[in-house]
């Protein structure tokens, strides 16, 4: 893991010890109910290990986008929530202006400041806000709101 990754997430309240990363492999991406990329080229990568998944893999920002579109007020088992996103994203996701190719990726902030850390970590967190709002989740604690 980069030291600036590292720092940032320990200064968030993230235990790392034992990361690892690991590729995808095309059985994980089998599996999923869905899968999350942080650019587009990433998306086009995993989809191609397994074509017959590529309705449930998205970039982060698209993903975030099409969640806050498909925003319910019904509540969703937490068990079936990846399931039920990857569905309801394809159903707007032809209702919805496209984004501008620009706004499509995360940046990676490999070779930059430790600024860049933090601004894309920023990015991450108010996309997850969005992914993770778009329903509330059956017996789950109400997130505080900011």
């Amino acid at each position: 893991m980069h030291p600036y990754a590292e720092r940032l997430l320990r200064n968030r309240g993230v235990d790392v010890t034992g990361w690892l990363s690991h590729r995808v492999h095309p059985e994980s991406v089998a599996r999923a109910d869905l899968v999350v990329t942080a650019t587009q080229r990433q998306r086009d990568q995993v989809a191609s290990l397994r074509p017959a998944a590529m309705s449930r893999v998205f970039g982060l920002f698209q993903l975030a986008r099409w969640a806050e579109a498909a925003r319910t007020a019904d509540p969703v088992n937490p068990a079936d929530f990846g399931a039920w996103l990857a569905e309801s994203a394809r159903s707007v996701r032809s209702h919805t202006q496209p984004s501008r190719s620009d706004r499509r990726d995360l940046a990676d902030p490999n070779g930059h400041s430790y600024r860049q850390f933090v601004r894309c970590a920023d990015l991450v967190d108010l996309a997850w806000k969005s992914i993770l709002g778009a329903a509330p989740l059956t017996g789950a604690v109400a997130r505080p709101s900011n």
